[in-house]
C-alpha cells in the first residue's frame, strides 16, 4: 500500500518523511537545529524509494516503506527515517 508520506534525502545521508520536499526540509531544520544552508537546495532533494533497506534499531533492517507506513499509522505528518541506506 502506497503512503501519502514520502521519504526525502535532505542532506547527505539524512532522510526524513514528509509529503513534500519543502516540508521535509523544514522538519529536518527544526529536528537537527541547523541552518538551511547546510541542507540541499529544495530542487536537489531527492525522493528515496520505499524499497530501499535501512538500518533500524540496533542493527536490524527494514525498508523505507515500512517506516513511512508506521508513521502514518501513528498519525504523524513527518518523521525521521534514517541516516544511512544500505
Amino acid at each position: 500500500m502506497k503512503t501519502k508520506l514520502k521519504a526525502w534525502e535532505v542532506c547527505e545521508g539524512e532522510t526524513v518523511a514528509a509529503e513534500t520536499p519543502e516540508e521535509a526540509m523544514m522538519y529536518y531544520k527544526e529536528l537537527a537545529g541547523i541552518e538551511e544552508e547546510e541542507l540541499y537546495d529544495v530542487d536537489e532533494i531527492e525522493e528515496v524509494p520505499e524499497s530501499v533497506k535501512v538500518t533500524f534499531e540496533e542493527g536490524g533492517y527494514t525498508t523505507v516503506g515500512e517506516i513511512l507506513r508506521q508513521l502514518e499509522r501513528e498519525g504523524k505528518k513527518n518523521g525521521y527515517v534514517c541516516t544511512e541506506n544500505i
